[in-house]
């Protein structure tokens, strides 16, 4: 059985590679959020300051799939067959940064804002380039199943989804984490990028 058929995509193997692929993805956000679950519950010494930002990735990540999945079926500006395979390479790069992001920061990383009260800035693995870099990999691999479906308005769509839902949430994290963290996260802003090595 074919989570995506013939509406989405012309051969057989491009239906069976995305299926593995976005299962993948799936699974992998799923094991993240039991991770999380299971991590917090021994430790309830947390200071929580999420508004609405999980919320919102969560929102703003269904309607990014599903935006695009309706621009395909609809066949509106479709770019060419190599944009499927790096779609898909994109988003297991996104799968992979992402999971070893989180498995990096351990204890630390929580689905929802908000911090250990005696958490310690983590600086090592992707954390010494970058600040964010599970949303790096969740940026990544929604990107890459934008590409995937090969949609140009899904794609400009969800590039600007994107900006606004993760902007929302970083400014969040960030703010939570420089008033309790004081001078240490400030000397670490200075010395990493948000979400992109060197650039931003």
């Amino acid at each position: 059985m074919y989570l995506f058929g013939v509406s989405y995509f012309e051969k057989t193997i491009f239906k069976e590679i995305f299926q593995v692929v976005f299962i993948l993805y799936i699974m992998t956000e799923v094991f993240i959020f039991s991770y999380t679950s299971l991590k917090n519950r021994k430790n309830l010494n947390k200071k929580k300051g999420d508004k609405g930002s999980c919320l919102v990735l969560v929102l703003g990540t269904i309607t990014i799939i599903f935006l695009n999945l309706f621009c395909r079926k609809n066949y509106l500006m479709i770019l060419p067959e190599i944009m499927f395979w790096i779609g898909c390479a994109v988003i297991i790069v996104g799968i992979i940064l992402r999971l070893y992001s989180v498995l990096t920061l351990g204890r630390s990383f929580t689905v929802s804002v908000q911090v250990d009260l005696e958490q310690k800035i983590i600086q090592t693995g992707p954390y010494r380039y970058i600040r964010h870099p599970a949303y790096s990999g969740s940026i990544l691999s929604l990107i890459g199943i934008t590409l995937a479906l090969r949609s140009i308005i899904g794609t400009i769509v969800t590039i600007t989804i994107i900006a606004v839902i993760y902007g929302y949430r970083i400014r969040i994290e960030e703010k939570i984490l420089e008033n309790s963290l004081k001078t240490d996260y400030q000397e670490y802003k200075k010395n990493t990028k948000r979400i992109i090595p060197f650039i931003w």
